[in-house]
């Protein structure tokens, strides 16, 4: 939990403010990456095989 205090603690320090971004960053990352990973399976899973098997009837 990010309190007021706690942030009056580390803005005066920029190396603990990069960090404290960094973290903030890491976790959205790590959500997007999340997201990004089930999106991109559903994708495999439903599309890839349709395109595969399309592709090999054209080639025919």
């Amino acid at each position: 939990m990010i309190t007021k205090g706690t942030l009056a603690k580390t803005l005066p320090f920029a190396r603990s403010r990069k960090l404290f971004r960094l973290q903030i960053s890491r976790s959205i990352e790590l959500w997007e990456r999340e997201i990004l990973y089930s999106f991109f399976r559903i994708f495999l899973e439903l599309c890839f095989p349709y395109f595969i098997l399309s592709h090999l009837k054209s080639m025919r």
